[in-house]
């Protein structure tokens, strides 16, 4: 069945087989308008096809099978309903269920059987990176020292000097261990910065493609914002100040959200500062395209998440693995956080694992007397159960630049 609307089956989102992200067919959560611009591409023969998560996501309703068609001397993308039914079996004619997705692609080769052509050639995940320009030589690059502050158990984060930019300092993201998926995964962090050009956005300067992958960044002297917090002596920071950083990481998060991005990471360790205490939010491992909704569900390409991390997370990440810009607006509160309690860990006295528990539970991280009303309140709005009761980032930019003018 071609695809006309989108509607939701079950209530439950379905699980990913955790095979699929061995075939470079499967794009994980990929808008409709992204899926046609991939296939579109110059050169691609008719039949060429991905499979994509739904908008729904649901266990009935989980997958999109977007093909490229010719008509007329012309081509488009047509897309295809793949449904699950009671029996777990996948279909687009519900009279041909399959065991597997594997299955139904090796029918759909050698049939144009309830589709306007047979399915050709997958279109490859790598296809996704687009790191055009950025390429470097490995050896432009002068490695000066390892900065042990960073939290990465997959890659490792250098001090560096890059030739090409007149002995410039540089901070190199560079591959540790996680073979030819760890590289894939920090060269699609490399595509999504070259997206991602904002004043408080940490800029992308080149990447090393081969192995180990490196991504080189702009080097900031103050390291990260947690670093600083936690320095008491450096802490004599005015009112002002820390409202123009908090407004900072706001609008580079409203920019993410208007280039269809998600953060999922937002937390005062993944804030860079420069010598005048500029900030740059950085730590983009996380980061993903939203589909048509403005949703990210999680796939099994993801990186996992740490245990900690779910302090940070909102409700609806951390128990649907569903992510959009409320998302971040919720993280961006417990930064807040961070950021006027000289760094502290949120909700220290409980366990990661109990967190969510307690905040689906209706457990907000309390005011101490050290955040100003205003910014509470702005926090608290941040925190509503539901994302769409939460402020977009428009909203609290203004808030802040009211209380900064104040």
């Amino acid at each position: 069945m071609v695809e006309s609307e989108y509607y939701c089956g079950l209530g439950n989102t379905t699980p990913v087989d955790k095979d699929l992200r061995r075939y470079p067919w499967y794009y994980g959560a990929m808008p409709r308008s992204e899926a046609e611009r991939h296939l579109l591409q110059e050169g691609r023969q008719e039949g060429t096809f991905l499979i994509r998560d739904s908008t729904t996501r649901t266990v009935a309703d989980p997958f999109r099978l977007s093909v490229l068609v010719y008509r007329d001397g012309m081509c488009k993308v047509v897309h295809y309903k793949i449904e699950v039914n009671i029996l777990g079996k996948y279909y687009i004619d519900p009279l041909k269920p399959f065991d597997t997705l594997d299955h139904l692609l090796c029918f759909y080769r050698d049939n144009a059987t309830d589709m306007k052509t047979r399915l050709s050639s997958a279109c490859s995940r790598c296809n996704r990176i687009n790191i055009s320009g950025l390429e470097i030589s490995r050896d432009k690059l002068c490695f000066i020292e390892k900065i042990s502050s960073h939290r990465d158990k997959l890659n490792e984060v250098w001090k560096a000097k890059l030739q090409s930019f007149q002995d410039t300092q540089v901070a190199v993201k560079k591959q540790n261990s996680g073979g030819q998926e760890g590289g894939e995964r920090l060269l699609e962090e490399a595509s999504t910065l070259r997206i991602l050009k904002h004043d408080n956005i940490t800029r992308i300067l080149g990447v090393v493609t081969s192995y180990p992958v490196c991504i080189v960044t702009e080097f900031q002297n103050n390291l990260d914002m947690l670093d600083y917090l936690l320095k008491t002596e450096c802490y004599e920071t005015a009112y002002p100040t820390l409202l123009l950083m908090a407004h900072q990481v706001a609008s580079a998060l409203k920019h993410i959200g208007e280039r269809m991005f998600v953060h999922r990471n937002v937390r005062a360790n993944n804030v860079l500062l420069d010598n005048n205490l500029q900030c740059k939010l950085s730590g983009f491992s996380f980061a993903r395209g939203v589909n048509e909704n403005g949703y990210y569900f999680t796939t099994v390409d993801d990186p996992p998440f740490e245990p900690q991390m779910y302090r940070w997370m909102a409700i609806e990440g951390a128990k649907e693995r569903r992510f959009s810009t409320a998302s971040d607006v919720w993280s961006f509160a417990i930064f807040l956080n961070e950021l006027y309690t000289k760094g502290e860990m949120p909700y220290a006295n409980v366990l990661a694992p109990h967190v969510i528990n307690a905040v689906d539970g209706g457990i907000r991280l309390p005011n101490d007397g050290s955040i100003p009303d205003a910014v509470y309140s702005i926090m608290t709005e941040c925190w509503a159960q539901k994302p769409e009761h939460r402020p977009d980032f428009a909203y609290i930019i203004q808030a802040l630049s009211v209380e900064f003018f104040r």
